[in-house]
């Protein structure tokens, strides 16, 4: 294990509680608390139907999301079965599970996101837990490069989707998609929207040419 680990994870799994930090933060900086709350004080419906309807409001099911979400458990089950025979090879097992079913979890989120606000929280969940992925196994000091240098890669990325979602939602992250609509079409320069989603999706997704993570980041990771 390479020794000086600790600059970017240290020992007794800070790494962990430094994400759950930034969620934290996210959280916090976002208001998700205020905007969940607002949601359930709002009515004076039953505490079922009151959770049903932040749920409705949250996330949003239709056959778009459901093709992503196929397409990501077919990726996903079949992982499962090789991770089986590759624990036993690793050392940081808890360490390796907790972040990676998170990781599932922040995709499916994603891609079912009811609004902004989730959205961006899951964006950034998933930034965060394949982080921590590339640092399951921290060998040597090409390992802590290539996890800062994705880090970064990918908070290039937040920064313009979340501009992006402030533009168009009139800085309300936690209306519909749908609603943005109409602040959308009245924007006086939607190409500068464009480009925004292009930095922040294409940055994430590695591609042609902000792939130059993608080196770095694949080797090193689990």
């Amino acid at each position: 294990m390479y020794k000086q680990q600790s600059d970017i994870i240290p020992k007794n799994n800070s790494g962990l509680i430094s994400l759950y930090i930034h969620i934290s933060l996210i959280c916090s900086r976002l208001k998700w608390e205020y905007n969940i709350s607002e949601m359930c004080i709002s009515t004076n419906s039953p505490p079922l139907e009151n959770f049903s309807g932040v749920v409705k409001k949250m996330f949003q099911f239709d056959i778009l999301s459901l093709v992503f979400i196929t397409l990501i458990l077919l990726g996903a089950i079949p992982n499962l079965f090789y991770s089986s025979g590759y624990l036993p090879h690793i050392q940081r097992k808890v360490h390796y599970q907790l972040h990676y079913f998170a990781f599932i979890i922040s995709m499916l989120g994603v891609v079912t996101a009811g609004n902004s606000l989730v959205f961006l929280f899951f964006w950034e969940l998933m930034s965060l837990t394949s982080w921590q992925l590339i640092l399951t196994e921290v060998k040597d000091k090409e390992t802590i490069k290539a996890a800062r240098f994705y880090f970064l890669m990918t908070h290039f990325g937040f920064v313009f989707l979340l501009l992006f979602f402030l533009i168009t939602t009139n800085g309300n992250l936690s209306i519909g998609f749908a609603d943005m609509k109409s602040i959308v079409a009245s924007f006086t320069y939607p190409t500068l929207l464009f480009f925004m989603l292009v930095f922040g999706f294409l940055s994430k997704a590695g591609a042609i040419p902000f792939h130059v993570w993608l080196p770095y980041a694949h080797p090193a990771a689990p």
